[in-house]
């Protein structure tokens, strides 16, 4: 290596911590803006440059290569969406929280690299956030922001580096099966992206006929999502998910068909009228699996608790709980049918 370049390693040696705080800080950044959007991402990582990877691309570019400086990926962070629709609002996002100095989309334009594609950022912290004395010292570095889908991801870490790097030494016939496979992988990736759409665009179909009281639809995991979405729109203290995990959504269904709860006219109409005001009174946290309980005992709770419940969920033995309002006394019901199945 010739003199400077060895300078230019030994000089990034001195600052590599201040790099993967760097980093660091701008994962924690991003995931906030991201949560604070509500958009989903399947993970999200932050590293800086090794000093081998370093040492490799300062040889691969030392007859342009004059300073530190030009490197632009000392820092980096890694973003993976679920979808394309997904990773084009992550860019949004991230493109408005920082500086962006330069913005390439690799793969998606080259007709040799079907099924890779990635959103390259060279990103920086803007002047104002700067100015703040805990980040301070990152004014003037700069990071490589990637943002993919979690299928662009899979063959980025499998396809890409075992067939592009390797073109001239694979056969020709496993690189075109590679290609092949690249091929399925981006139709799945834009099937994916078209069909999250789709369940979003009846979520908002479902939530106008709530709206205007047309509710003969029958109960699936879309139609009840838009329903209670826009039943109990400004809800305080409402978590808009089927359980923690909102993974709940079968079993709440399962429940209801088992109280002979089949549509959402049948839903709505079991609903109290003040159900949502007395909810926004006690302002307790709630999620949709709640709530649809709360109306499912409010209801007939004898028959719930004969029937769909099956000691699957259990409660502590408290006061001030909606159901309190509809003269359901849930330290009786604990007693009738919790202590029972114990």
């Amino acid at each position: 290596m010739a003199v400077n370049n060895l300078a230019m390693l030994e000089e990034y040696k001195s600052l590599q911590l201040l790099y993967a705080d760097f980093a660091e800080r701008l994962k924690s950044i991003a995931k906030d803006i991201l949560d604070l959007n509500e958009i989903n991402i399947v993970s999200i990582e932050a590293r800086a440059k090794s000093t081998d990877s370093l040492k490799s691309k300062i040889e691969a570019r030392s007859e342009t290569l004059q300073e530190l400086v030009d490197i632009k990926d000392l820092a980096g962070v890694r973003v993976i969406a679920l979808t394309r629709a997904d990773a084009e609002k992550i860019e949004e996002q991230l493109s408005a929280c920082f500086d962006v100095e330069e913005s390439t989309d690799e793969g998606a334009h080259e007709l040799d690299k079907i099924g890779y594609r990635s959103k390259h950022l060279v990103v920086s912290l803007p002047n104002e956030r700067c100015a703040l004395p805990e980040y301070k010292k990152f004014k003037g570095l700069k990071a490589e922001l990637q943002i993919r889908t979690v299928l662009e991801h899979a063959w980025a870490q499998i396809g890409h580096d075992q067939v592009y790097k390797q073109s001239s030494v694979l056969p020709e016939e496993i690189r075109r099966d590679f290609n092949l496979l690249a091929g399925l992988l981006e139709i799945a990736d834009k099937q994916f992206s078209r069909l999250t759409g789709e369940i979003s665009r009846q979520e908002k179909n479902v939530a106008q006929k709530t709206r205007q009281g047309d509710l003969n639809i029958p109960i699936d995991s879309i139609s009840l999502r838009g329903f209670l979405s826009e039943k109990f729109k400004g809800l305080s203290n409402l978590d808009p998910r089927f359980g923690p995990q909102d993974n709940m959504a079968e079993e709440i269904i399962s429940e209801l068909k088992a109280m002979g709860i089949n549509t959402l006219q049948d839903l709505n109409s079991v609903i109290p009228e003040d159900y949502k005001e007395k909810a926004q009174a006690l302002k307790e946290y709630n999620n949709f699996c709640g709530i649809t309980r709360d109306i499912m005992i409010i209801h007939d709770a004898k028959k719930y608790f004969e029937g769909p419940w099956k000691n699957k969920w259990a409660w502590g033995r408290d006061e001030g709980h909606i159901l309190s309002f509809y003269g359901i006394d849930r330290n009786e019901l604990a007693k009738k049918y919790q202590d029972l199945e114990s």
